[in-house]
């Protein structure tokens, strides 16, 4: 899609670096936890809209369309950790609050940048037909803009969630956590509905050396957890996690992890890493439900 520009609007562009000068300031300490960036020109929604920010445990990369459709992806944190890296290197903390051209214009478009830290500081800047002239915010439209559009390229698998594997060994021979649901491999329907399933979790009492407990537990998960964790797995899109997460270099102890996932429509998903993974809270949601449903809290109060 193209819009036409005023004449006036190409004059601003040309004469639009403002009159603002950059500020001597520093880095913001601590870690970065929001950033917001925005584009508008004469249209109802904007040329670009991306945020970034934590809700319940998990980042989310909130995008709105110039048709005003929204849609919200979740990130690893790793991502704040880039664009926290990309300010200090470009130099953004020395943003002006406002920048305002050089002459009077009746159109064209306004921008806006805003990164919250969790010290409690914050760089905020904008501005009308108007950019700094030394200082560009490139890096952090192209990595958001990257990173929204190779997560949903990925599209959403028809059908539910048919077999579910997580285990995670932290330096030991039995896995610190694992469960299993449902039966691998077979014939599925993606329009199946699945009103009961087997989740097979490891038994917190079974010690190798004795062998008086068994290593795992089974027991039955039901449709209302089942329907959780369909959602939970196509909401945080973990079908869309990368399918290897290397060792980060240097680090020679910790942990591995591998997760399977196989729909109804006959989609199957692997991902796995060491020391390394998404970062993602989908993973704690399910390793809490499964966690809530084999070892059911005790009613206090019967």
């Amino acid at each position: 899609m193209f819009r036409k520009l005023s004449v006036i609007t190409v004059i601003a562009s040309l004469l639009g670096c403002g009159t603002a000068k950059e500020g001597k300031g520093s880095m913001p300490e601590g870690k970065l936890i929001e950033v917001e960036y925005s584009e508008h020109g004469t249209m109802r929604f904007p040329n670009k809209y991306y945020r970034v920010a934590e809700e319940d445990g998990s980042f989310w990369l909130t995008h709105v369309s110039q048709e005003g459709d929204t849609t919200r992806v979740p990130v690893g944190r790793g991502l704040l950790y880039d664009l926290r890296s990309i300010i200090e290197r470009d130099h953004l903390y020395n943003l002006e609050k406002r920048y305002h051209p050089n002459m009077q214009v009746m159109d064209g478009e306004s921008w806006h940048f805003y990164a919250r830290f969790d010290t409690k500081q914050s760089i905020s800047s904008g501005g009308e037909n108007a950019w700094p002239k030394k200082l560009s915010l490139g890096g952090v439209y192209h990595l958001l803009d990257s990173v929204y559009n190779k997560l949903i390229a990925v599209p959403v698998p028809e059908g539910d969630v048919k077999y579910f594997k997580y285990e995670n060994y932290a330096s030991s021979a039995e896995p610190t956590d694992y469960f299993e649901v449902g039966s691998e491999g077979g014939k599925a329907n993606a329009k199946s509905k699945v009103s009961s399933m087997e989740l097979k979790v490891n038994n917190p009492n079974y010690w190798r050396d004795t062998k008086k407990e068994k290593q795992f537990l089974t027991c039955r998960i039901l449709k209302a957890d089942i329907d959780k964790m369909n959602q939970i797995v196509k909401e945080h899109r973990m079908f869309a996690y990368d399918s290897d997460y290397p060792n980060p270099p240097e680090v020679l102890d910790g942990y591995m992890w591998n997760m399977t996932i196989e729909f109804t429509s006959g989609e199957k998903f692997y991902s796995h890493g060491s020391n390394n993974g998404p970062d993602d809270n989908g993973i704690s949601l399910l390793v809490d439900l499964f966690n809530s449903v084999a070892f059911p809290k005790k009613d206090e109060n019967k």
